[in-house]
This record gives structure tokens, sequence and C-alpha cells, in this order.
């Protein structure tokens, strides 16, 4: 992924490359009140007779799901009602839409 810088202020709003789950990471995040956790794919795995092969929360695993406060709760909050706001997105999408 290009580091900021690389854009320069012509990017248009969805010309960078961001991968789809750090997108999910970061709207995650809004909804967790701000805390930010590292997405991941797989949580666990287990064989046959229950003995775990592999868990995030297990130290030493080879992902960790890191979590950080990224924002403020107050703004989190706020950023969800925003996005939440069905009024607020009449004009574009109508009444009866499928973000309802």
């Amino acid at each position: 992924m290009g580091q900021p810088r690389e854009h320069g202020l012509a990017l248009a709003l969805g010309g960078g490359e961001i991968p789809p789950l750090e997108m999910a990471g970061a709207f995650g995040a809004l909804a967790n009140g701000g805390l930010y956790t590292s997405p991941y794919a797989i949580r666990r795995i287990e064989d046959r007779q229950g003995n775990v092969l592999y868990d995030v929360g297990i130290a030493g695993a080879t992902t960790s799901a890191t979590t950080v406060q990224s924002v403020r709760a107050e703004h989190a909050y706020l950023l969800t009602s925003i996005l939440s706001d069905n009024n607020a997105r009449l004009a574009e999408f109508g009444q009866d839409n499928l973000l309802n």
C-alpha cells in the first residue's frame, strides 16, 4: 500500500488502495466505541479431539489481535450516529432504502 504522501492533494475519494480487511477494521472501531482491534480471518483452530492448534488470543500465535483506543468514544458515537441517520440520507437514497 502506498504511503499517504505518495498520493498528493489530487487523491479522489476511493482512489487510494485500501484492502477491504483494513476498511472493516476502521468501521469496526467506530462500532466498538473507538476501540480498534486488528482484524483477522481465523480466530481459532481445533483438531477433532478439541485440542487448540491456533488461537489469536494465545501468545506466540502467528497473528495476534491488537487493541488500541484509536478514536475517542464520544467521537465514535457521533460518527456512528451520523452514519445511521436515515433522514440525512433521504436526498440520496429516498425514504425506504436498503440502508434503513
